[in-house]
Order: C-alpha cells, then sequence, then structure tokens
C-alpha cells in the first residue's frame, strides 16, 4: 500500500512538471511572465514602468536625486552629460500576439551637480528586444 501511494504521489508531480504549468511573477527590473499551458502565453515585461501620474507627483528644481531613486529603485543605466547626472529607466512589455501594441520607452531624470532634478522625459527605448537577445537574434 505504502509503495502503491509513493507511485502515485511520484506519477503526480512528474504529470505537473511535463504538463506546462509554470509562472513566474516578479517585479522592478525583473522579468514578469506566465506560461499556463501550451500555446497559452501572457506578455513578457521587464524594467521599470513609470506611470503619468507618479511624474506629476515630481517638481523641476525640487526633487532630489534620493527621491526618484527612492520611488523608482535603481536605474536601468546612468549616463553623464557635463555635470549633469541622466538617470535612464527602461519599460518594455512585448505581448504574445498583434492585437495590442507593445511598449518600448524610457524616463529619463536629469539631476545636476547637486542632485537636483532639472529636467524629465519620456521617449522611445532602446529598440532592443529582449527576448531576441537572449536567443542570441539581436
Amino acid at each position: 500500500m505504502k509503495k502503491t501511494l509513493i507511485c502515485l504521489a511520484a506519477v503526480a508531480i512528474m504529470s505537473a512538471s511535463v504538463s506546462g504549468c509554470y509562472a513566474v511573477k516578479a517585479t522592478g527590473h525583473e522579468i514578469a511572465t506566465m506560461f499556463t499551458g501550451p500555446g497559452d502565453y501572457t506578455e513578457y515585461e521587464t524594467g521599470t514602468a513609470i506611470s503619468d501620474e507618479q511624474l506629476k507627483k515630481l517638481k523641476v528644481n525640487k526633487t532630489k536625486r534620493d527621491d526618484i531613486l527612492t520611488a523608482f529603485g535603481a536605474p536601468s543605466r546612468i549616463m553623464t552629460a557635463g555635470t549633469d547626472q541622466l538617470l535612464c529607466y527602461d519599460h518594455q512589455i512585448i505581448y504574445p500576439d498583434e492585437s495590442k501594441q507593445n511598449v518600448n520607452e524610457t524616463v529619463t531624470f536629469i539631476v545636476n551637480k547637486k542632485g537636483v532634478m532639472t529636467k524629465v522625459m519620456r521617449g522611445k527605448g532602446q529598440g532592443a528586444n529582449p527576448l531576441l537577445e537572449a536567443a542570441g537574434k539581436q
């Protein structure tokens, strides 16, 4: 009887592992995706999503660098332009079907040498497809 229960449990575990039931959910700069069965994919999302409502809370010539880092975490990249620092937050969503428009954008905060935000810009992202990059195709 004990061997039968162990065999049934093993079969159940093996069946679940090969059935395609898989889920991962992460936040921030990590990937958030889900696969629930063969051919059943949801979107692939990476980076930091920054809404217009969140941007409205930030004030030019008042918001500090530390306030930006507290609100949005570590940027995707940091660049310099003269004495200014550019904090760049990339965000991408790739949908599995063509009925939705993919998202590929970057929000850039320009911070002066005193650590105060002087400008914020939202624009097109770098254009790379992280799925193709991971596959070595880009």
